[in-house]
């Protein structure tokens, strides 16, 4: 059984501490490397990229055929990358039939005969299953040829 427990004062719980603010010179210090370690790379690369794509396509330094090749190219390399894993598992395959061809026909030698034999059990079964089906037809075509009768 539950035992309930008069509330008082001592046993609510305690009241939680705020938390001091941030210390300001390692904030300082952290708004500074973001900007110089993220910020400043990144604007200046996408700037890059804004200022080469206009140079291309304002002075069309070669033909925009060479671009798209480039640009396909480019598209290609990880598809042709990502390929490479499906052909290792390919050929890891390969390789463990080859080690496994020499080491299989004793093995597959035995479970041929098991067919062999599941086989022939199956048709003397079989044949003893309709030998009486076959014993009164040929029977009864016995008698009806003795009576004349077809």
């Amino acid at each position: 059984m539950l035992k309930w427990l008069p509330m008082n004062k001592d046993s609510l719980p305690t009241p939680v501490r705020e938390l001091p603010d941030p210390n300001p010179i390692t904030r300082r210090k952290h708004r500074r490397e973001v900007l110089w370690q993220i910020t400043a790379p990144f604007g200046l690369g996408f700037v890059l990229l804004c200022v080469g794509a206009t140079l291309v396509t304002i002075n069309a330094i070669a033909p925009v055929g060479l671009w798209a090749e480039i640009s396909t190219i480019f598209l290609i390399i990880p598809i042709l990358l990502l390929s490479l894993i499906p052909l290792a598992i390919i050929i890891a395959l390969a390789y463990g039939i080859m080690l496994l061809i020499p080491l299989l026909p004793p093995y597959t030698r035995l479970v041929q005969d098991a067919i062999r034999k599941v086989g022939a059990y199956a048709r003397r079964w079989s044949d003893m299953a309709v030998e009486p089906i076959l014993l009164s037809q040929s029977l009864s075509a016995r008698v009806r040829s003795l009576l004349g009768k077809e």
